[in-house]
């Protein structure tokens, strides 16, 4: 079975009307039905501050904010649990080696635990992820 970790930018990308990717979408639907897609416990608080940011700055409205939670809430078929000390060392030096933030560290951590393939839309994250071989994919 493939993994493939859901990062919030391309997650984001299936729900913001400034930021739609059809390339996102087309890429998540090509997925085989045995794929698996993960995402740390952090996507939950990154994808919820995402919207509700949104909502403030009048992007988008509290029930369109709604309706993107709940589409967001059918996406990834595992969250993998939240990081112990040990963990949290792992991201410091992924944070330092590859100038990253610890919510970014958390993406590439996990997609180098499972083996997976990283989907994402932030540049730097993508280019760490090919610094470290592990696959990434930035559909656009």
């Amino acid at each position: 079975m493939s993994t493939t970790v859901l990062d919030c930018s391309a997650a984001m990308a299936l729900v913001l009307p400034e930021q739609r990717s059809e390339a996102v979408s087309r890429w998540l639907e090509a997925l085989p039905q045995e794929a698996e897609l993960v995402v740390p416990t952090l996507w939950w608080y990154e994808s919820t501050n995402v919207l509700l940011t949104a909502v403030h700055r009048e992007v988008m409205s509290a029930a369109e904010a709604r309706e993107a939670m709940t589409a967001l809430r059918l996406i990834p078929q595992r969250t993998h649990e939240p990081p112990g000390p040990a963990t949290a060392m792992h991201l410091f030096h992924l944070g330092l080696g590859h100038v990253l933030t610890a919510y970014h560290a958390a993406y590439l951590a996990l997609a180098e635990l499972s083996g997976g393939t990283l989907l994402t839309l932030d540049g730097r994250l993508a280019d760490a992820a090919a610094a470290m071989q592990i696959p990434v994919v930035t559909p656009g």
